[in-house]
């Protein structure tokens, strides 16, 4: 079954909060910018903007509770420019 990326943005809305307790407690935070073609895309701001460990977050941490709570087959991706802006 596909989603729109409309409906997986929206449940990545919904479940923001859970997801970033973890880099909530780094002084850290997590911006949704949007969904293209079923990937999540997220900009980490704070402490965690720029640290060394941001893609094991983005994997590890924030891709994996994304699968837990919406779909198994969920794909996030970091922006790290600091545009606010979604991919082209």
């Amino acid at each position: 079954m596909t989603f729109l990326d409309e409906d997986i943005y929206e449940a990545v809305k919904y479940h923001l909060p859970k997801v970033k307790e973890y880099v909530l407690s780094h002084d850290g935070d997590i911006k949704l910018l949007c969904v293209k073609n079923g990937t999540v895309y997220i900009e980490l701001t704070g402490t965690c903007h720029g640290c060394s460990m941001s893609l094991m977050t983005t994997k590890m941490v924030v891709q994996k509770r994304l699968r837990e709570l919406i779909h198994p087959g969920t794909q996030c991706r970091q922006c790290r420019w600091n545009t606010g802006k979604c991919p082209a």
